[in-house]
Parts: structure tokens; sequence; C-alpha cells
């Protein structure tokens, strides 16, 4: 059955499980779950989790603003760490992760990173050294999209001669 439903149903149905469930004792409140459980598909702990979740907030789930997460890396760290990827030949963010230490030494060592030099400070080699490598792709994924849509754009096109000599003649000889 909980196939059928959307998620938009769910979420109401929860909602009123969850007015019933804040009133009840704790017999009702097992049959409640239970129901829940039956009507959604979902799993005991997941509809007890929903139920509390449906109490805490006010109005519609859809209506709900999620609070943004705080960065945990300066914004020192994220100029650097385009410099330093795109100096490196902008590799994937597992290679870039592996490579991180070695080719920050040789860039601060060597003073190859140009514009962000007054940037680099132990703090932020600290935060580059850190980072795993799914952050460095979440960090670099706007990045990533420019230059693969600047790539796409350059590519040439046939000209006119090029495309009559494909087609076939229209009249053939004799």
């Amino acid at each position: 059955m909980s196939r059928e439903l959307s998620m938009a149903a769910r979420r109401e149905i929860t909602k009123k499980f969850a007015r019933e469930y804040a009133k009840a004792g704790k017999e009702e409140k097992g049959r409640l779950l239970d129901e829940l459980v039956h009507a959604t598909g979902w799993t005991r702990d997941h509809a007890r989790r929903a139920i509390r979740a449906a109490n805490a907030r006010k109005g519609a789930a859809r209506d709900q603003q999620r609070k943004p997460r705080e960065r945990k890396y300066s914004y020192d760290a994220l100029v650097v760490l385009q410099e330093v990827w795109r100096l490196s030949g902008q590799p994937s963010g597992k290679y870039f992760a592996a490579i991180m230490d070695d080719t920050l030494e040789r860039l601060v060592r060597f003073r190859e990173l140009g514009k962000v030099e007054q940037r680099v400070t132990p703090e932020v080699l600290d935060e580059l050294r850190s980072m795993s490598a799914a952050t460095i792709d979440r960090y670099l994924k706007p990045h990533k999209d420019a230059a693969s849509r600047s790539r796409s754009r350059a590519r040439s096109r046939p000209t006119s001669c090029a495309l009559r000599s494909r087609r076939a003649p229209a009249w053939t000889p004799r």
C-alpha cells in the first residue's frame, strides 16, 4: 500500500496521527504506530521519528525553512583551493585530495600561487589538508560546471562546403 502513497499524502497522514499520538496513552501510542506503519510502509522507528517531527513543526512540511549550515572552511581556503585545483590540472576530488599535501607544499615553496599568495596562511593550509574528496568536489562543482560549459561551446561546426559534399547529388548521370 505504501507505494501508492505520495510523499505529500504520507506527510498528511503523519500529521493526523501526530495530533492523536500526542494525546494518547502508552497502549494507544503503540496501536497508532502500528496503523501508521501499515499505512505508509515505514519501519516503527522511522514512523516514530516522523510523528515527533510532525508534532514539532507548525504548518505544512513543505513550508518549513531549513536552517543553513555554517561553512566549515574560510573564504580564503576556498579561493586558494580553486587556484591550486586550476594549477594542478583540474583533477577530480578523489585524486586532488590524495595529492593535496605534496601539491600545496611545492606551490608554496616555489611561490607559484600568484594572486592568492597573500591568502596562504598556516591555518588555510591546515584547512585545505583536512578537506575530504567529497567536500572538494562539492566546493569546486560550480567551477567544474563553468569549465565544462565553456569547453562544450568551443566545438567547431562543419562548414557549408563540408555539408554539401556529404549530400547525395540531386541527379545521377546515366
